[in-house]
Parts: C-alpha cells; structure tokens; sequence
C-alpha cells in the first residue's frame, strides 16, 4: 500500500484497525511495516491460518506506468 504522508497514514490504519506500525529509517527505504496479527515467535509467520502482514511505501512522483 503506498502512501503520500507516512504518520497520516500509520495513525489511521492504527487507529481504524488496531494495526501496529513499525517505522523503518531512510537506510530500509522509509517502509512502514504493519503488524495486523498475532506473530509465532519461532516462525515469524502469523499464528492464524489466512492472516498476513504486510508494510507501506512511500508512493512514487511518476506513476510506473509513465516511468521509463
């Protein structure tokens, strides 16, 4: 999911869901990792069966498609 403003939209995603953000530096691309459930310590996979996690990036200027 990409983003345009990183707080505004880690606050919402938190805030509507219960999604737990983890802001990563300029060194790991400014991602922002998203916790959305439960993770198994010894696998780091989500504990419930169909569930995922997943990060946000900051949207492109140009839109890929434009991009050469």
């Amino acid at each position: 999911m990409p983003y345009d403003d990183r707080d505004r939209m880690a606050e919402f995603y938190k805030n509507t869901f219960g999604w737990q953000p983890q802001m990563l530096g300029p060194e790991m691309g400014n991602y922002v990792v998203m916790t959305t459930t439960e993770t198994d310590e010894a696998t780091k996979f989500p504990k419930a069966p169909g569930r995922i996690n997943g990060a946000s990036s900051k949207k492109p200027r140009t839109p890929r498609a434009l991009q050469s």
